[in-house]
């Protein structure tokens, strides 16, 4: 640009100077001009520049068009490329497509299969629950029951109780009514015995004093033997049933020992003798 200026103002100088381009505006227009020596050195100069710029403008239009030649064929190439990209992603789009559309039946059958699914879900929860229900309603009827049954047993049992506790009552009433009984037959069967053997020890003393009164005048030695005969014999008391005699040892089971009752141990009974006995 700096050298086309210079130019510029090199031409101007050379019209400035030139005779024929300052000449009058009416010889101007009478000059023609043939031939390129004709022309005034502005002028020439002026297409000298023009020609080098045209030769500098061929050269950049020959550039230009090298460079379009080559923008072309990249342009070209970038174009191929661009339609195999546009056919791979039209393929790969039809694919998606297709998947796309298989998925969404998969989807739909799935959808299908779900709400089956849930349908039987559904009505098998209505069932269980039904059948949740009832096994609620037996469960509670057998716990009533079982309570109606614990309470019947409860019962069952003071009852049982209350009968054992009779009979045990009853029992002792019965084993205190057979001592009692064997304790009167007893007493009654002693007290037999000591009137007997009283009347008998009685009657002992009487013959023995008859036998003495007639025996007066024997010898000094049966005197002495009777004697001892008669501190022997005497009648037996209250006092004798400590002696280790059957009667005592009867008389001690019978009233003094502590009775071994099998079903209730608990009793002890200490019969005494009655008062009147003698």
């Amino acid at each position: 640009m700096r050298r086309a200026d210079q130019e510029n103002e090199d031409i101007k100088m050379t019209e400035i100077t030139c005779s024929k381009c300052n000449a009058d505006n009416g010889s101007k227009g009478a000059y023609n001009f043939s031939h390129i020596q004709d022309l005034c050195p502005s002028d020439r100069r002026r297409i000298s520049l023009l020609i080098k710029h045209l030769a500098k403008r061929t050269r950049e239009m020959h550039e230009a068009k090298s460079n379009l030649a080559v923008s072309e064929s990249e342009k070209t190439a970038l174009f191929e490329e661009y339609q195999m990209f546009l056919s791979r992603h039209q393929y790969e789009k039809k694919q998606l497509e297709s998947e796309l559309s298989e998925a969404k039946t998969e989807k739909n059958t799935l959808k299908i299969q779900i709400l089956q699914a849930l349908e039987l879900l559904t009505y098998q929860l209505l069932i269980q629950e039904k059948e949740f229900m009832n096994l609620v309603e037996n469960v509670r009827n057998l716990l009533c029951e079982k309570v109606i049954m614990h309470n019947v047993l409860s019962r069952k049992e003071i009852e049982k109780s209350n009968l054992i506790a009779k009979v045990q009552r009853l029992k002792e009433s019965l084993r205190l009514e057979k001592l009692m009984h064997s304790r009167d037959l007893a007493h009654n069967l002693i007290r037999s015995k000591m009137i007997d053997k009283a009347s008998q020890t009685a009657d002992d003393f009487h013959l023995y004093t008859n036998c003495g009164i007639r025996k007066c005048n024997c010898n000094p030695t049966n005197v002495t033997l009777n004697l001892k005969y008669t501190q022997s014999i005497k009648t037996k008391s209250k006092n004798d049933l400590e002696e280790p005699t059957s009667d005592g040892t009867l008389m001690r089971d019978l009233f003094f020992r502590i009775p071994n009752i099998e079903d209730n141990e608990s009793l002890y009974l200490m019969p005494t003798l009655p008062k009147d006995f003698n």
